[in-house]
C-alpha cells in the first residue's frame, strides 16, 4: 500500500477516534506473509520460531488465508491434502484482502512445479476471492502445520490461532503475592477470592427498583474530581478529565443509535440495567445464532452467548447500561447491543473464534442490522491478519472496530502486538487506558503508530452477571448502617485489638475530610498502621497488622444483618493485603472471631493501587465459624 493511501488510512482512524471516544470505551512480533515468500507458512525457520514466540495459541491449530483461485485453478502441490478438512471460517474479497494486508492478490502466480495461473483483474473483488480457514491435523503441532505448508502457493500467509486473555500485569502480580501470603497463613491459595477487583468496581444486580443510582462513580463520564480521592496528589482525580457524552444520564433522553456488537465472554441479557438495550430479536437477522445473538465457541450452544465469565458484561454496561437514575449509565442510550461470546469462563477467546463472531455479524449486516461498531477489549501480543481481514470486511459494510491495545505495559511501536498489523488499517480504532488523574493507566499498551486514542479505564463502574456481583453498601436504598464520615464523630470507629482481654481497646480513628474520600461530600477514617496491633505472622512477607472496626446495628435490624463493605485506601500505596474477621458467640457463651482460613478465603483482598472494596457476607462466615454476630454492636477486624 503506498504512502499516501496509508496516510490516508490513518487520517480517517484519527476521525474516528475522536467521534467514537465519547461512544465506546473498551475495560492487555513479526508480521506473516505469502507462503511462497517464505515467511508466514514457515518458509524461513527464523519467522516460524517468531510465530510461535509472538503469543499463546490453541496447540496443533493454524489459521490461514486461502487464495481460492489458486485452489481451483492451480496445479496439484505437496501441501493438497492438508486442507482438505480445513474449516472455513470467513470469505472476503480480493479488494478486502488488499485493504487489510497492504498487498494485493497477484495476476500471475508462477508455481515451481507447474504452469502459471493467470488472474483477471476484474476477478479481484470477488465476495470469495480469499478464504480464512482453520487448519487442523491429527498428531501435528502448530509448528508441525506452519512448516508443512511452506511453499504452498495457495496459503497467502498462514499464522497459529492465537489467544487472548483480558489481564493486568499488575493485578496479576498483586493477585500472585495474595496467593503466597494466603499460603504463607496455611491456606489454600487458588482458594482466594478477592472482593475488590483491581480496574474494575461492580455495579449491583438486584431489581432496578432496588439499587440507587451510581452515576456519582462514574468518573470516566463525568469526573467531578470529587470520588475515590487519595491523599498522594499524583492520583488525585483531574477535574473535568472525561468524556462527557451529550445529555449524559438524562432520563428519557438519547444521544447516539443503531447497534454495537460485544465480542467478548458474552453478556447477561438478563441483567436489569441491559435488558432494555437487549431488547432486539438477532434470529431476525441471522437463523446461525438466538435472539441475543450469537456464542461463536466450538461446541456451545451458539443460539446462547449468556455471560459466564464478567468481563463482557462489564463492556456491555459501560457502552449501553439505561439511564433511569437506578445503577450505572452506559457512554451511549439509545444504541442495542448484541452479545457475540468468543470467550470462555476463564476469558480466554481464541482468534477463530473471534473471526467466526465476525463472519456472523457480517451476515446480519447484509440481512439489514444497523450494526455501527464492534467492541473488543481483549488486547494481546499475538499479530493476526486474519482478524485484519474481519475487521476490513465488516468495516467495508459500516461497521467500525474498537481494538484494546492490551494491558502488557508495552510500546508497541517498539514491541509488536494485536494492534500492530492494524496501522493503515481505515477501519479500527486503537485504544489505550487512562486513569481518573489523566495519566495513562500503568498496565496500558501505548504506541504513537500503533494506537490512536486514550480512554477512562482503570476503576471503572460497571455491570457483571447477576451470579457474580457483589456488595456496595452506597447501592443499598435501605442499608442497616451506613457512614460517610462526614462529621467529626463517626457511628462507625478503629479501635486498638486487645487479644489478651477486651477486644476494644483504645480508639485509633480519626476523621479526615480533605486529603481522602471515596464519597463526594463524606471524609474518611484515617487509622495509622502503626497503631495496631501485630497480628498473625505472614512467613516472608512480614506481619498483619490489627485494628476492631465497629459497625452499630439497630436493634430492631439485627436479624436482617448480612454484608459488611468497606472501602479501602492505603497511603502511601505499598503492597498491603486485607482481609477481615466478624466478632461472633459461640454456643458455649464464648466471645470469639469468624475462623481465619473461612474469613481470610472470603474476603482476602489486594490494597496497593488505590481505592479497593472489601467486602464480606458476616452471617455465612458467622454460621461457617459455628457462631452468631455479636450485637448490639457488630465488630470487624
Amino acid at each position: 500500500m503506498d504512502e499516501a493511501k496509508r496516510q490516508g488510512g490513518r487520517a480517517l482512524r484519527t476521525l474516528m477516534a475522536l467521534l467514537l471516544a465519547a461512544l465506546l470505551i473498551p475495560v492487555a512480533t513479526p508480521g506473516t506473509a505469502r507462503a511462497d515468500e517464505g515467511s508466514s507458512a514457515g518458509g524461513d525457520e527464523a519467522t516460524v520460531a517468531a510465530l510461535l514466540s509472538a503469543g499463546d495459541y490453541v496447540e496443533g491449530e493454524v489459521l490461514v488465508a486461502v487464495d481460492n483461485a489458486a485452489v481451483q485453478n492451480g496445479p496439484r502441490t505437496r501441501g493438497m491434502n492438508i486442507l482438505a478438512n480445513a474449516e472455513s471460517l470467513m470469505d472476503v474479497s480480493g479488494e478486502t484482502y488488499a485493504t487489510a494486508t497492504g498487498e494485493n492478490l497477484p495476476l500471475e502466480e508462477p508455481p515451481a512445479n507447474g504452469p502459471a495461473l493467470l488472474r483477471s483483474a476484474s476477478a479481484l473483488p470477488a465476495e470469495n476471492a480469499v478464504s480464512v480457514m482453520l487448519v487442523r491435523q491429527e498428531g501435528a503441532s502448530t509448528e508441525d502445520l506452519l512448516r508443512q505448508l511452506q511453499g504452498d502457493p495457495r496459503v497467502l500467509f498462514a499464522e497459529p490461532n492465537y489467544t487472548y486473555t483480558p489481564g493486568d500485569p499488575a493485578r496479576e502480580a498483586s493477585e500472585a503475592q495474595t496467593a503466597a501470603i494466603a499460603s504463607a497463613l496455611g491456606l489454600d491459595p487458588q482458594a482466594i477470592v478477592g472482593s475488590g477487583g483491581v480496574g474494575r468496581a461492580t455495579a449491583p444486580t438486584a431489581d432496578s427498583a432496588d439499587a440507587k443510582d451510581l452515576s456519582m462513580y462514574q468518573w470516566g463520564c463525568k469526573n467531578t474530581g470529587e470520588t475515590m480521592v487519595e491523599e498522594d496528589p499524583r492520583f488525585a482525580p483531574l477535574t473535568g478529565f472525561d468524556i462527557n457524552p451529550p445529555s449524559w444520564d438524562t432520563p428519557g433522553a438519547t444521544n447516539a443509535s443503531g447497534v454495537v456488537a460485544v465480542v467478548d465472554s458474552g453478556i447477561d441479557y438478563n441483567h436489569p440495567d441491559l435488558k432494555d438495550a437487549m431488547d432486539i430479536d438477532m434470529t431476525q437477522y441471522s437463523k446461525r445464532g438466538g435472539e441475543h445473538g450469537f456464542n461463536a465457541l466450538a461446541g456451545a450452544d451458539p443460539k446462547d452467548p449468556m455471560d459466564d465469565h464478567s468481563h463482557g458484561t462489564h463492556c456491555a454496561g459501560i457502552i449501553a447500561a439505561t439511564w433511569n437514575n437506578t445503577g450505572v449509565s452506559g457512554v451511549a442510550s439509545g444504541v442495542k447491543l448484541v452479545a457475540v461470546k468468543a470467550g470462555n469462563e476463564n476469558n480466554q477467546l481464541s482468534q477463530s473464534s473471534i473471526i467466526a463472531g465476525y463472519e456472523y455479524l457480517a451476515e446480519t449486516m447484509d440481512n439489514g442490522l444497523d450494526l455501527r461498531a464492534i467492541n473488543n477489549s481483549w488486547g494481546g501480543q499475538g499479530m493476526s491478519k486474519a482478524f485484519s481481514l474481519a475487521a476490513t470486511k465488516l468495516g467495508e459494510k459500516g461497521a467500525v472496530s474498537i481494538v484494546a491495545s492490551g494491558n502488557e505495559s508495552t510500546d508497541l511501536d517498539k514491541n509488536p502486538g494485536t494492534p500492530s498489523t492494524l496501522v493503515g488499517n481505515p477501519y479500527t480504532v486503537v485504544v489505550d487506558a487512562s486513569t481518573s488523574a489523566g495519566t495513562l493507566a500503568s498496565f496500558s499498551n501505548y504506541g504513537v503508530e500503533t494506537t490512536d486514542v486514550v480512554a477512562p479505564g482503570q476503576t471503572i463502574l460497571s455491570t457483571v452477571p447477576r451470579d457474580k456481583s457483589t456488595y456496595l453498601p452506597e447501592a443499598d436504598k435501605e442499608p442497616l448502617s451506613f457512614e460517610t464520615f462526614e462529621n467529626e464523630n463517626p457511628t462507625v470507629n478503629v479501635y486498638q485489638f486487645k487479644p489478651d482481654d477486651d477486644p476494644i481497646g483504645t480508639s485509633i480513628g480519626a476523621v479526615v475530610k480533605d486529603a481522602s474520600r471515596y464519597d463526594m461530600d463524606g471524609g474518611a477514617l484515617k487509622v495509622s498502621i502503626a497503631d495496631m496491633t501485630e497480628g498473625p505472622n505472614s512467613g516472608p512477607f512480614g506481619s498483619f497488622k490489627e485494628a476492631v472496626v465497629t459497625i452499630p446495628v439497630d436493634a430492631d435490624k439485627q436479624g436482617e444483618t448480612t454484608y459488611a463493605g468497606m472501602h479501602l485506601l492505603t497511603s502511601p500505596r505499598g503492597n498491603d493485603v486485607t482481609y477481615v474477621q466478624f466478632r461472633i458467640k459461640n454456643p458455649d457463651g464464648t466471645l470469639d472471631w469468624t475462623q481465619l482460613a473461612q474469613s481470610a478465603l472470603a474476603t482476602m483482598t489486594d490494597c496497593s493501587r488505590g481505592w479497593v472494596n472489601l467486602i464480606a457476607n458476616a452471617q455465612s462466615l458467622t454460621v461457617q465459624s459455628g457462631g452468631e454476630l455479636v450485637f448490639p454492636m457488630a465488630s470487624c477486624r
